[in-house]
């Protein structure tokens, strides 16, 4: 059956695999001490798809990777307004009575501003073609970061001013929303991860998001290689700003696929987290619905 699931899916995505290697809770503390905080962890919502991607990037690329989901999105908008045009265009031309359609406000704001938004848009796709060229930031003089960081200034500026036009053009912010990909800001002082517990009381975990390109986030049954499991979710663990320690927010059932009984399934999670690590303290861990 998993053979066939990667079949079905595609060249981009892969079946379950059960030869993978996990991490034990018992190595928890270990491994929060020493994350590689140069990575960061972003969800990018796509209303288009109702989906949500997640990826790794280094730290450094973060601000760039806004720039690029900014550019993307002025792109999305240019392409709705340009295909509303055209199908009110030709309603109207088809009613003869173009003033009485019902986007004649629409064709108004439309005609009104698009000698400035298109020339808007090719400056930002100038700069934008500009700093990719750039190259990595670590491999930069001083002099050339600094540029680099006014270059993204005058960017990230120019991107605002034309997602206001085009916010305005075509009716209200709900519009915007509908159409524009939302990126979620990262918080270093957090780090989730995805458990499952094996028949035999072992809690394999793993990286909610892994920073290798194609492991991606594993299934509780790859957790348990293939065998049941007897509680699975995700860990979520914060840092606390003034000790730097971790230590376990929540504790959930949510596994993606379905959601086993929570009342049993979390106080049992529970139980085994505390017999492998002393990171989690029964006040700080909450359950999930």
């Amino acid at each position: 059956m998993d053979a066939a699931q990667e079949e079905n899916k595609g060249p981009t995505l892969r079946g379950r695999a059960y030869d993978r290697q996990f991490m034990n809770a018992g190595d928890l503390p270990q491994t929060l001490e020493q994350l590689d905080r140069s990575k960061i962890y972003l969800e990018i919502f796509d209303p288009v798809s109702g989906q949500t991607v997640k990826q790794s990037i280094s730290a450094d690329q973060f601000g760039a990777t806004r720039l690029e989901v900014q550019n993307e999105n002025l792109h999305r908008a240019s392409r709705e307004l340009r295909n509303s045009r055209r199908v009110i265009r030709s309603f109207a031309q088809q009613r003869r009575a173009t003033r009485r359609a019902k986007g004649f406000e629409f064709l108004q704001r439309f005609d009104t501003n698009k000698t400035e938004v298109t020339a808007m848009q090719s400056r930002i796709d100038d700069l934008s073609s500009k700093i990719k060229t750039s190259g990595a930031v670590k491999d930069l003089s001083e002099t050339q970061r600094l540029d680099l960081a006014a270059q993204m200034q005058s960017l990230d500026g120019l991107q605002h001013e034309l997602q206001a036009r085009y916010t305005q053009i075509l009716g209200g912010h709900s519009e915007w929303e509908n159409l524009a990909k939302l990126l979620h800001p990262p918080d270093p002082d957090e780090m989730r991860f995805v458990y499952g517990i094996k028949p035999d009381g072992q809690m394999p975990v793993a990286p909610e998001v892994d920073s290798s390109a194609d492991a991606g986030r594993p299934s509780h049954s790859e957790l348990a290689q293939g065998q049941n499991i007897y509680g699975g979710g995700e860990l979520i663990f914060k840092r606390d700003s003034a000790t730097n320690k971790w230590y376990l927010q929540e504790i959930n059932n949510a596994t993606w696929h379905y959601r086993a009984p929570e009342k049993e399934t979390l106080a049992y999670a529970e139980h085994v987290l505390k017999e492998n690590t002393e990171l989690i303290q029964p006040s700080n861990a909450q359950g999930h619905t």
